[in-house]
């Protein structure tokens, strides 16, 4: 069975007040969701995925979400609460290369130019110990 992102909605509670590895209040793209993990662009966060370099560069994991381009972002280091179903507490999860923004379990990507990026590990099968940490680029 996959992970799904809970709440499955656009909007969510903030959930961030007083937690310091967490960017209250910031412009998020409207496509990111609650669970989505996230790069920069612009100024602004958007979804990433593990097909380059440049557009898998981790920088958080949305946790809330204010309106459709204001959100919360947790930084490396940080433990989400509970915004996912499904994981499995034995696996570690890696960004996707076939969908942006989403986590997936191995087999990780083994296509050239793809980029293995290790997003953390549950410590609940709805909760994520967020470490991301570059594994290597395909060639």
């Amino acid at each position: 069975m996959g992970v799904s992102k809970t709440p499955a909605k656009q909007l969510g509670v903030p959930t961030s007040s007083g937690t310091s590895n967490i960017l209250p209040g910031v412009a998020v793209d409207a496509t990111v969701f609650i669970g989505s993990v996230v790069r920069m662009s612009g100024g602004t966060f958007v979804n990433a995925i593990a097909t380059s370099k440049a557009l898998s560069f981790v920088f958080g994991i949305c946790v809330a979400k204010s309106s459709s381009t204001v959100g919360d972002i947790l930084l490396p280091g940080g433990l989400t609460s509970a915004i996912y179903t499904g994981l499995d507490t034995t696996k570690e999860y890696f960004l996707s290369d076939s969908v942006a923004e989403e986590i997936a379990v191995p087999p990780v990507p083994t296509v050239a130019g793809r980029v293995v990026w290790l997003i953390g590990k549950p410590y609940t099968s709805d909760r994520l110990l967020f470490k991301p940490v570059l594994r290597v680029v395909r060639s």
